[in-house]
This record gives C-alpha cells, structure tokens and sequence, in this order.
C-alpha cells in the first residue's frame, strides 16, 4: 500500500462524509436521517482506521529506509 493509495481513501471518506451531511440538511424522513447518521459514524470509525494504517505505512517507511541504509553501510 503506498501513500497516495491512503491519501485517495482518505479524500473519497472525506467526499462521503460532506454529501452525508449536506443530505441532513434536507427535509428527510426520520428513518432516512437515522441511517445517515450511522453512515456518518461508520465513515468516521473507517476514517480513524485509515489514520492507523497511515501512521504504520510511514513508521514501515521508515524502518525500511533504515534497514536499508544498514545493509549498505
């Protein structure tokens, strides 16, 4: 996975989440704004874990680039 595979995620959850919201603005019936509302949650849980992955994929980066640099030493 490289960064701007995560970046993409990153901006498509972003995208979602705006047009969630946005749709809440409108007369809806209660059971449609609940479901937006979990939707909402569910995109802000996946946003969370896409943070994580973020921070590995840079810390992997990192140790990579290390280990690398060991080897040629």
């Amino acid at each position: 996975m490289d960064v701007a595979l995560v970046t993409a995620a990153w901006e498509g959850i972003k995208f979602a989440k705006d047009a969630l919201k946005a749709a809440l603005g409108y007369k809806i019936e209660i059971e449609v704004r609940q479901k937006i509302v979990a939707a909402l949650e569910k995109l802000g849980s996946t946003q969370d874990d896409l943070f994580t992955v973020r921070e590995n994929l840079f810390r992997l980066q990192e140790e990579n680039e290390k280990l690398r640099v060991g080897c040629l030493a």
